[in-house]
């Protein structure tokens, strides 16, 4: 089995137990949830923008833990992805869970 590799962040507690919510009523975990969200983001997020609409939002050292377990390539593709647009990867993560808490784009594809 292959090692697993974690992209996370925390973020507020009513943050965190909505995107649970939203992950279960399409039969998914949150961490599964997670890890579609940050493979969408490594081909087509916008950090600048996420940084400029999301900055000042965090939790770091408060809420819930929230992480997507991924492969190492996909870790370094979304830090790379991140890093490229000066976010942090923890940043980053926040910005496009919260961003799919505000837009819904799961639901919308499906």
């Amino acid at each position: 089995m292959a090692k697993e590799w974690q992209i996370g962040c925390n973020l507020r507690d009513e943050e965190a137990q909505l995107l649970k919510q939203y992950a279960l009523n399409y039969d998914l975990r949150r961490p599964s949830l997670c890890n579609i969200l940050v493979r969408r983001a490594i081909r087509c997020a916008d950090f600048s923008s996420l940084k400029s609409k999301y900055a000042g939002s965090d939790s770091k050292k408060n809420g819930t833990r929230v992480t997507a377990r991924v492969s190492l390539e996909t870790r370094q593709a979304f830090e790379h992805a991140a890093k490229s647009h000066g976010v942090g990867i923890e940043d980053a993560a926040a910005f496009i869970f919260r961003e799919e808490l505000a837009t819904k784009w799961l639901a919308s594809i499906l």
